[in-house]
């Protein structure tokens, strides 16, 4: 019997609308103003990385920890427009230099000729304002639509023993370690000439998109512990701004990893 090992895991992704102004304070003789100013700050690790167990296993190593978009100003006129990834900025004001973000699979299993794949979705983008009566109204961004590239396949060696020790159960060396990433052999890039270069999800979808996929082998490849892919030029499409005014939308990528059955 084919065993099946299906992962799922979410990386947040957040997109705010903002229509910038300065908040107005008129005081009047005898009278007490008082307003507040939001202040918010993130802290987050380029890549997630999974729980394992990673021997003898095939489990998700690691996916994005975050795709965010900034806040913008934009007219509620507008109609499409493309927002790259932000990574914050300096003390300066100037943006941040982008990280190295991977998506990456643990395949430690002792016969490797079960294919795999990596699929994805995105949910909706929805914000949620609730009034003083306690009354909630959502707002979606219809159709929004989050794209990336994905870099070329790179092996790693993942120290399972040490890994499934470990609580909670992380692979080492992490991907972004260096020298933690080397190049695979022609024959191995094979296995994974399936996956696309590029991937595009449209929020609220229910089909899966592929992302990365290890193609149904006639032998058992021994040597490849783990692969990563790099996820770069990360991007948002919002078709439609009539109704993003002093709104912040969320949403999350949902990553799903499933064997193949043998051939």
């Amino acid at each position: 019997m084919n065993k099946k090992v299906v992962v799922g895991l979410t990386t947040a992704a957040a997109f705010s609308a903002v229509l910038m102004g300065g908040n107005n304070a008129h005081a009047e003789e005898a009278t007490t103003n008082k307003m507040t100013t939001d202040g918010s700050i993130s802290f987050f690790s380029e890549s997630t990385p999974g729980g394992g167990p990673f021997q003898r296993s095939l489990v998700l190593a690691y996916v994005p920890t975050t795709f965010d978009f900034g806040n913008h100003d934009v007219a509620a006129t507008a109609t499409a427009a493309t927002y790259k990834q932000e990574f914050g900025t300096n003390e300066d004001g100037t943006p941040k230099t982008a990280v190295k973000q991977y998506l990456a699979v643990s395949d430690d299993r002792a016969d490797k000729k079960n294919g795999w794949s990596v699929k994805a979705t995105l949910n909706e983008f929805q914000n949620t304002a609730t009034d003083d009566k306690g009354v909630s109204t959502v707002t979606k961004l219809d159709k929004a639509e989050l794209s990336f590239n994905l870099g070329t396949a790179q092996k790693y060696n993942i120290d399972t023993k040490l890994s499934d020790a470990a609580k909670p159960a992380t692979p080492t060396p992490a991907i972004t370690a260096d020298n933690a990433l080397s190049a695979m052999t022609p024959t191995q890039l094979a296995y994974y000439a399936a996956s696309p270069a590029t991937v595009t999800l449209v929020a609220g979808a229910t089909k899966e998109v592929e992302v990365l996929d290890y193609a149904t082998q006639t032998q058992s490849e021994a040597t490849t512990l783990a692969v990563a892919k790099e996820v770069s030029s990360v991007q948002l499409k919002v078709k439609d701004h009539s109704n993003v005014k002093d709104k912040k939308f969320t949403s999350k990528v949902n990553w799903t990893l499933a064997e193949d059955p043998a051939i």
